[in-house]
């Protein structure tokens, strides 16, 4: 059995550096916008707060901790166990849920991975005030990196609400948004129900990978001109999805006919899962196809990549089911191994490129060269679930 253990930042010096700033020193953040609490906690969930001694019957999905301080520690570690389903609503609650740190080797680390989060029925999430996120890494015994929503365990989510004291998080519109230590706040989860069309304000300066992955009824996306840092398949897997709009004022990210671009045209981010036309020819002057940039997208028949194209990164046309035709034209110095993962009709395969060995990864990826926040590291926005490049 898989064993899958997530981090929410990459662990590098700069994702370390913005997970202090996160979990410690976010009252400078009081005075931005926060969406007021949609939602009340439940008499249990306020129970649980103010006595974290008392076991609840109800709560699910927790991991045992491991630390050996006292029983009264670990009552409260085993008891707190990260959330609670009432009705058609999930309660987050936990700050210690799942028990993982810095390394894998430790155990009862702060923090709930909303991944985990296990609400079939619930259309509602309700996150506490003292709700913190959990550090997440890549599979353990997998090469193939986990791509789907950040709330995947609720299918039918449709809003969100977070408790308007939590530091870390707030809400709008229904989503999922994360605060960031230089103001690099942005989108981190939308309800996998969510329909019609998403605008994200403006303001915003994220949208984490993932972060709308998997939500099959939205139709198009608007990204607004504050915008500057997008991660791995952010718009895979939208079956309905036909356009990515983009304001003409931001300053480093582009849409052509409903395709995600960087601004100068050398990164090809996103294409729509919803588009259905058969063929497409990637345009002259794109050097990188990113991560999840083609996930799902299941019309597509056959595409076209000019000789421009050098780096074809990891999942970049994950299952892609109808793809039975691929023209590389030039000659790529990088081709993930996964890149064409599940895509199980492609005529022509034998004539492809060999993947490129994992270990001979470019060192300096496209993100290096299109860090648009002065960090240390270049990268860090695609940590979440994703080999960060």
């Amino acid at each position: 059995m898989k064993l899958k253990i997530f981090t929410a930042i990459k662990r590098t010096s700069a994702g370390i550096l913005l997970f202090a700033f996160l979990v410690s020193g976010l009252a400078a953040c009081d005075g931005q916008e926060k969406q007021n609490t949609v939602l009340t906690p439940s008499p249990k969930v306020q129970e649980n707060q103010s006595n974290a001694n008392t076991s609840s019957p109800e709560m699910q999905g927790g991991q045992e901790s491991t630390i050996t301080d006292s029983p009264e520690v670990q009552e409260q570690e085993e008891d707190n166990i990260g959330y609670e389903v009432k009705g058609d609503v999930v309660y987050v609650t936990g700050t210690r849920g799942f028990g993982y740190g810095f390394g894998r080797e430790e155990t009862g680390g702060n923090g709930v991975v909303l991944w985990y989060v296990d609400g079939q029925d619930a259309k509602k999430m309700f996150i506490e005030k003292d709700v913190q996120l959990n550090w997440l890494e890549e599979d353990v015994d997998s090469d193939v990196t986990n791509y789907s929503s950040n709330v995947a365990g609720c299918p039918f989510l449709s809003e969100i609400s977070v408790d308007e004291e939590n530091p870390l998080m707030y809400a709008k519109d229904g989503l999922l948004y994360l605060y960031g230590p230089h103001e690099e706040n942005g989108l981190y989860a939308c309800p996998v129900a969510r329909k019609g069309r998403v605008k994200i304000p403006d303001g915003e300066k994220i949208i984490w990978s993932c972060a709308l992955n998997g939500c099959s009824d939205i139709t198009s996306v608007y990204i607004p001109k504050s915008i500057q840092g997008i991660g791995n398949a952010a718009f895979g897997d939208m079956m309905s999805c036909k356009s990515i709009e983009v304001s003409e004022k931001n300053r480093y990210y582009k849409s052509i006919d409903g395709v995600l671009y960087t601004k100068d045209g050398e990164v090809l981010l996103a294409y729509p899962s919803g588009k259905k036309q058969k063929g497409f020819r990637i345009p002259k002057g794109v050097k990188y196809i990113a991560s999840g940039a083609f996930m799902k997208a299941n019309y597509l028949e056959k595409v076209i990549l000019p000789e421009s194209v050098k780096f074809i990164y990891e999942s970049a046309f994950r299952s892609c089911d109808s793809l039975s035709s691929v023209e590389i034209r030039g000659e790529v110095e990088y081709l993930a191994y996964k890149a064409f993962y599940e895509c199980h009709y492609i005529k022509n395969r034998k004539k492809l490129p060999k993947p490129t060995d994992s270990s001979a990864m470019p060192e300096n990826g496209w993100r290096y060269e299109y860090n648009y926040f002065d960090l240390s590291s270049k990268d860090w926005i695609t940590g979440y679930r994703g080999l960060g490049r």
